[in-house]
């Protein structure tokens, strides 16, 4: 297991099982250029293979409808409250993306029977999301707990993106 701390890359690693888990910063140059609608979002291998996984990135500029779709929170294995973005961005501006998220790390720990992420964002208001990650050990289990901390009615999608190849 291993947290890279500037990047906001985190590894849920177990031998073969593993899960990365993103709570990265605003991106390059402050202007999020390269960032995608992710935080909290996570990919799982169990025995070396893909389980959960990331849609990565299409390409970048002839289709800038798919552009944005990859870039979007729809895209990503994370919650999505009322239909909106954890940041926000404009269609026509391919390498740009407001700060909203600010995704933080609560807790990185491992003991004898798991390893776990704890993070949460504020990209949804005055709405924040918390995510709890649990890899267990000598198991192939892995416990993915939500809370959300909001004072009016809300709507909310969670989406998981199976690999095509279990």
């Amino acid at each position: 297991s291993k947290a890279f701390l500037d990047s906001g890359w985190y590894i849920l690693r177990d031998y073969m099982n593993y899960c990365v888990v993103s709570c990265g910063s605003y991106g390059k140059f402050n202007n999020g250029s390269h960032m995608h609608n992710d935080k909290l979002s996570y990919e799982l291998v169990f025995k070396g293979k893909d389980i959960i996984v990331d849609k990565g990135s299409y390409l970048y500029t002839p289709v800038p409808y798919l552009r944005n779709y990859m870039r979007s929170t729809e895209a990503h294995n994370t919650i999505q409250i009322d239909g909106k973005e954890q940041n926000e961005f404009s269609p026509m501006q391919l390498f740009s993306m407001n700060n909203n998220a600010k995704p933080k790390k609560l807790t990185f720990r491992e003991n004898s029977k798991f390893i776990q992420y704890v993070g949460k964002h504020t990209g949804f208001g005055d709405i924040v999301h918390f995510r709890s990650i649990k890899l267990f050990k000598g198991k192939e289990k892995l416990l993915v707990e939500d809370r959300i901390e909001s004072k009016s009615n809300i709507s909310f999608t969670n989406r998981i993106t199976l690999s095509p190849y279990i």
